[in-house]
């Protein structure tokens, strides 16, 4: 059977997917046929634009590749000269992360203009507030918790707002219950940026990127240049439990987020709750094994956790009762005592 350029688009795609984030490709496959396109694109294009962000490009050059990215987006229908004109703009660049989608993103954005027009509309919506982030906090020295969660919103907590729209688009959510989601969107993303933020902390801070307050590494004498030596650690120790302090309130939220989502259909649940549970376990991997991710270490679930995380998700996500059981068992198990939710 003779295959359509667009379904080898699809397939380098679904491809792709798991070697940019094998957490999210595995989620993003157990949900329905459309939705998981939707959500799959997606991700891969708020990939694309942050790896622009993410560039040690001139501020000029990184603001003119993300305004031609973005008139493509919202451009009615797939215009193959602008495409091959930021392709030819990008290979010009050399991107440590995500090389390879870098250089492919024309299969990306055919599968994008493949989608309807409403959801496409969607997707172009929130990746323009998330290339704002570009404009304010990139490469910026964080000094407050309140600056960082800034920053989250526009790396994450907009994804949380995407992910709603699309669930309300393929699922026919009230207005009412759209409006109680999108309150809790963004607490969904910044929980999960979070976790990101502590796993990431040698890489980002070799990269000149400083996500951890600086305020709070005064709090306990430390600097960027001293939090990593070996005769610092019980200070750096102390500084992780205040980055999983804050932290809690955001994964709280997003467990009431997840309780607020339709119970049908089931896998929009489930793909938010392995989201959800693999974040806590995650954070206390981190806290366990922080003498390694402090030296630059790769901390990785066991695949038997994540197939744990994945039945239970299945099993409990009909029920609220069980499922609020289950994520405080885990929140205590996993990390520090706490009397939030």
């Amino acid at each position: 059977m003779h295959q359509t350029p667009l379904h080898d688009d699809f397939l380098y795609c679904w491809a792709i997917l798991p070697r940019v984030s094998r957490s999210f490709a595995l989620g993003i496959s157990l949900l329905s046929k459309n939705l998981k396109d939707a959500v799959m694109v997606s991700y891969l294009l708020f990939r694309i634009s942050d790896t622009i962000e993410d560039a040690f490009l001139p501020k000029r050059t990184q603001v003119k590749l993300l305004d031609a990215f973005q008139k493509i987006l919202g451009h009615p229908v797939y215009h193959e000269i602008a495409v091959l004109r930021l392709q030819a703009s990008l290979v010009k660049h050399h991107f440590d992360h995500e090389d390879n989608l870098m250089r492919h993103i024309g299969p990306v954005l055919h599968v994008y203009f493949s989608l309807p027009l409403g959801v496409r509309a969607i997707i172009c919506r929130w990746i323009s507030e998330m290339n704002k982030h570009a404009r304010i906090y990139n490469n910026k020295l964080i000094t407050t918790f309140k600056e960082q969660n800034i920053y989250c919103y526009y790396a994450a907590g907009v994804v949380g707002h995407l992910l709603t729209d699309l669930f309300s688009s393929y699922g026919s959510y009230s207005g009412e219950k759209k409006k109680q989601l999108h309150a809790l969107a963004a607490a969904f993303g910044l929980a999960l940026q979070k976790v990101n933020i502590i796993k990431d902390l040698h890489k980002d801070v070799q990269e000149k990127r400083y996500y951890w307050p600086q305020t709070l590494l005064k709090n306990y004498g430390l600097t960027y240049k001293t939090l990593f030596q070996a005769k610092h650690f019980a200070k750096a120790s102390k500084v992780l439990d205040q980055m999983l302090a804050d932290a809690l309130p955001s994964l709280d939220k997003a467990a009431q987020y997840i309780m607020l989502l339709p119970k049908r259909p089931l896998r929009v649940r489930v793909f938010c709750l392995i989201a959800l549970l693999m974040a806590v376990y995650s954070l206390g991997e981190y806290r366990r094994r922080f003498h390694e991710l402090i030296q630059g270490g790769e901390v990785k679930m066991p695949r038997k956790q994540v197939l744990h995380i994945v039945r239970k998700s299945f099993l409990y996500t009909l029920s609220d009762t069980f499922f609020l059981s289950w994520y405080r068992k885990e929140k205590a198990l996993h990390l520090f005592h706490t009397q939030s939710l």
